[in-house]
């Protein structure tokens, strides 16, 4: 179940193949130390969710260790 860590979709593709007229910007801002993949998809979920209400995006040292907290405020 699942894939390799190397194996990656082309998320440009398939975002394009759902919403042709998408507009994908790339916010040049760090998800996490490098060799932490615990806790990078639930920091790009507070973030998207933070940009769309309007709300500040946390640095990177604002978001370390929140990875299990931002999780349960997801769920």
């Amino acid at each position: 179940m699942g894939r390799l860590l190397n194996d990656r979709p082309d998320l440009v593709k398939l975002i394009t193949e759902v919403c042709s007229d998408a507009e994908i910007m790339d916010l040049k801002t760090q998800q996490q130390e490098e060799g932490n993949t615990s806790d990078c998809g639930v920091l790009v979920c507070d973030e998207l969710i933070r940009q769309f209400q309007g709300l500040k995006i946390l640095s990177t040292e604002q978001c370390k260790g929140q990875g299990l907290n931002l999780r349960k405020s997801q769920a």
